[in-house]
């Protein structure tokens, strides 16, 4: 399972983490970006996006690229993020509004 995931992994041919057009990410330094899990259980509901049936699944492992943002000031945010492999290619766009310690809706 690992061998499999790191294959995987290391098919990355771009990566990209931008938060109000400031990267992120630089691909040349992106090792320090990499976890890998221990091993868990997964429970996939119905209708899961694996198209797998419902249940718990174990052995599991994951190992990916990530990002820990330091906490950003309240207002609005636009946090860009994804990656390209030989097969596919993921970029989500996130519009995040951060609220301040008195505002509330």
């Amino acid at each position: 399972m690992r061998a499999a995931a790191a294959q995987f992994v290391e098919s990355v041919t771009a990566l990209h983490a931008i938060i109000d057009g400031d990267s992120l990410v630089k691909f040349e330094n992106r090792s320090r970006l990499r976890a890998i899990s221990p091993v868990f259980s997964l429970t996939l509901p119905a209708d899961n996006i694996f198209g797998a049936p419902p249940g718990t699944y174990a052995p599991a492992v994951a190992d990916g690229w990530y990002v820990m943002l330091a906490p950003l000031s309240p207002g609005r945010h636009t946090l860009r993020f994804g990656g390209a492999t030989p097969s596919f290619s993921v970029n989500v766009t996130y519009h995040l509004r951060v609220r301040g310690e008195r505002e509330s809706d």
